[in-house]
């Protein structure tokens, strides 16, 4: 079955990436476009394809799936609602970051809704129940994840690309620590997804939630609002996502040299502010990125 009919009418220039190479997953559902740095963009929720052989996920789903409601993480609910216009915003954040630094970094997204399939959650959360094409494609997205950092020789970063509509208009950055953690000055109360940044440049991990180097401090210069950032080193009572499954499980927070941070760009960013905006802001993030990556990592 070919996959391109999945492609909504009004979408047809979706997956046109300024990339060199691209490797599909199961009837395309899931695409790996190799770089040559070792930064990588993970996009899991920008998909728009909902073929009707894939059964779409359900709270139902969790019927006899242990859930704690009280857990700031979100990894054991059900979401089915699309991040909009986080695949444009990474496309021509791709284009600029080549544009800027001559390099391209390794892309990975699922081209599927994120009503079939959740790469952010684990499996059994993230796929519908007993459906055998959306647990493949949950798996060659994690797949994917792990090929491009195996093809990196030393340390790395991989930026997990969302969107959230909290209508505080500031861009969150999650590291693994939770709200109550930054909120309550406990760093250290567990391990970030950035433990081996930490290691290898012998800086606190304040320095990289809320100081003059942290990705915040450099979102704030571009003229957006972060948190941590140096202006709000934590959210206080603002909704706050401290990063997901992905930012866990292909971050350096156990073990690796691949760093990760998980980025929940605003509605107000995404939407609101219309195609303008969101080309300003996907090259002002080129610009932060490479900054942050080139400090760090090369």
């Amino acid at each position: 079955m070919s996959y391109y009919q999945f492609i909504p009418t009004d979408d047809e220039s979706v997956n046109v990436w300024s990339t060199m190479e691209v490797e599909y997953g199961t009837q395309g559902f899931t695409e790996y476009h190799p770089g040559n740095t070792n930064l990588i963009l993970s996009i899991p929720h920008g998909g728009k394809w909902k073929p009707p052989h894939i059964k779409d996920r359900s709270t139902t789903d969790l019927e006899g799936v242990e859930v704690d409601e009280n857990c700031e993480s979100s990894n054991r609910r059900i979401v089915v609602c699309a991040d909009k216009n986080t695949m444009p915003i990474g496309r021509e954040f791709v284009r600029e970051f080549v544009k800027v630094t001559g390099s391209q970094p390794h892309v990975i997204f699922t081209n599927l809704h994120r009503v079939k399939v959740d790469p952010n959650r684990p499996v059994d959360i993230g796929t519908s129940k007993g459906d055998s094409l959306s647990e493949i494609a949950h798996q060659e997205y994690h797949q994917f994840l792990r090929k491009a950092a195996e093809s990196i020789d030393n340390c790395g970063l991989l930026i997990d690309l969302h969107g959230q509509n909290h209508k505080q208009n500031s861009i969150e950055l999650g590291y693994l620590l939770h709200r109550s953690d930054l909120n309550t000055r406990q760093y250290s109360k567990r391990k970030s997804s950035i433990q081996n940044l930490i290691k290898t440049s012998g800086l606190g991990i304040e320095e990289f939630l809320f100081g003059e180097s942290s990705l915040g401090a450099l979102f704030e210069q571009a003229g957006y609002q972060a948190v941590p950032s140096p202006r709000q080193p934590w959210p206080g009572e603002q909704k706050y996502y401290t990063g997901g499954y992905i930012t866990q499980t292909h971050g350096s927070s156990e073990s690796g040299l691949v760093d990760s941070i998980q980025i929940e760009i605003p509605g107000e960013i995404r939407n609101d502010g219309g195609d303008e905006l969101r080309q300003k802001f996907s090259r002002d993030m080129a610009r932060v990125i490479h900054t942050f990556h080139s400090k760090f990592y090369l």
